[in-house]
């Protein structure tokens, strides 16, 4: 097969957003060589009507043999060649949080027009995809799901269990992750908490009157998320909503456990290599992370079995299942 060049269109780049990014660089290194991907970043940030305007249709000149939205950028599908256009939807949060006339809006251009110009279109979880076709049931014709996958950069990396004083991983303290309840389960639980991420006036207010001993990190490199990783003793991802839950994974394959919530794709992302809470229910969050602490045959069991779970995820399988769809869209 000749060469294939494919255009990964991005938002505009940002220190608090990238996520998405890194999860296309692992697709890309295993991508097979006939694949030849350049990465296109949007030139204004996405907000306001003329600079996503302006973005959009400057993605029009930029296009290749296929364009693959990566997420977040939808509405670049009006200004994209329909029949070699693929789109990533990693989740549908925003439609469960807006309603009137922003829902309506945000609806037709992030999601139904988009959907409606494109050749296929992606999403991340079967979770993702149940909730997806709840507001655009006229997906199902393109959908195909391809999970998100695993950094090769996540390695087994051996630590002692810090039972006296565990550094517990938050990944995360928009909304969805749930940072209050999770401080509030913490109280008067000797531990450290490792946040990445930056925290609203009300969230370092409540830390503080919690009395936790907390350290903040933001704009890591993914060598440095790696580390923080290895120095934690587990994570806890409580999230109230997820269309994947990808830092499952990383603690899973670093060999940490996890404790992450019982809702959304978390459940199913996680295997049987997690410890279930109810992310409402703060008494529950608090029992579960004071029974991880307690129990050596518990932590040793799901770090075990996460090994085992992270193989579902592997980069050069589900490169291959993205390579499937533009051999498709080329053909």
């Amino acid at each position: 097969m000749s060469k294939i060049e494919v255009h990964f269109f991005f938002r505009k780049p940002s220190p608090a957003k990238h996520s998405i990014e890194r999860l296309f660089d692992v697709i890309a290194l295993h991508l097979p060589q006939q694949v030849h991907v350049t990465n296109v970043y949007s030139r204004f940030s996405s907000k306001g009507f003329f600079p996503r305007f302006f973005s959009a249709l400057d993605a029009a000149f930029r296009q290749a043999s296929i364009n693959h939205i990566t997420g977040d950028i939808h509405f670049f599908a009006a200004f994209l060649q329909s029949k070699r256009t693929v789109l990533t939807i990693h989740d549908v949060e925003v439609l469960k949080r807006t309603f009137g006339w922003k829902h309506r809006i945000i609806k037709y251009f992030w999601y139904t027009m988009p959907i409606r110009r494109v050749a296929k279109l992606t999403v991340i979880s079967e979770f993702s995809a149940r909730e997806l076709l709840h507001f655009v049931p006229e997906a199902q014709k393109k959908l195909i799901v391809i999970p998100n996958a695993i950094s090769s950069a996540y390695v087994p990396i051996d630590k002692i269990f810090n039972s006296e004083k565990p550094i517990i991983l938050q990944i995360g303290t928009k909304h969805n992750k749930n940072i209050e309840r999770v401080v509030d389960a913490l109280k008067g639980i000797t531990c450290k908490l490792f946040i990445l991420g930056a925290l609203s006036q009300n969230q370092e207010e409540l830390l503080r009157k919690s009395y936790i001993e907390y350290q903040l990190f933001g704009n890591l490199s993914l060598a440095e998320v790696v580390d923080l990783y290895a120095k934690c003793d587990f994570l806890l991802f409580a999230s109230t909503y997820e269309g994947f839950g990808l830092p499952i994974l990383e603690a899973q394959a670093v060999g940490r456990p996890v404790i992450c919530s019982n809702v959304a794709s978390m459940p199913d992302v996680a295997g049987d290599a997690a410890l279930l809470v109810n992310p409402l229910d703060v008494s529950d969050i608090r029992a579960k992370v004071m029974m991880l602490i307690a129990s050596a045959d518990l932590r040793n069991a799901l770090v075990n079995n996460g090994f085992e779970n992270v193989k579902r995820y592997s980069a050069k399988e589900i490169a291959n299942a993205y390579f499937l769809v533009y051999k498709e869209l080329i053909s």
